[in-house]
């Protein structure tokens, strides 16, 4: 039986992550292009990319240009 898991997904409308940069959104202190003017250091994905790992889920980043941007968590469930 495979183990079961709960998907948490958070989306962003509008504000997409170019596809060139997609790569790096988990890097510490990586900010894309189109968002250096906003507020942050660069350091919000990779934390949460780190506590997700450590409780044995996964992360996921789906970006599209001019529609937006979805952050899926997957975390196992607990029996």
């Amino acid at each position: 039986r495979p183990p079961r898991s709960t998907l948490f997904p958070y989306t962003t409308l509008f504000r997409s992550i170019p596809s060139a940069e997609q790569a790096h959104v988990f890097d510490a202190f990586y900010r894309a292009s189109n968002s250096r003017a906003l507020r942050g250091a660069g350091l919000g994905l990779t934390i949460v990319k780190t506590l997700v790992v450590l409780c044995g889920g996964r992360i996921t980043v789906d970006s599209h240009l001019n529609v937006g941007t979805t952050v899926t968590v997957q975390l196992p469930t607990l029996p």
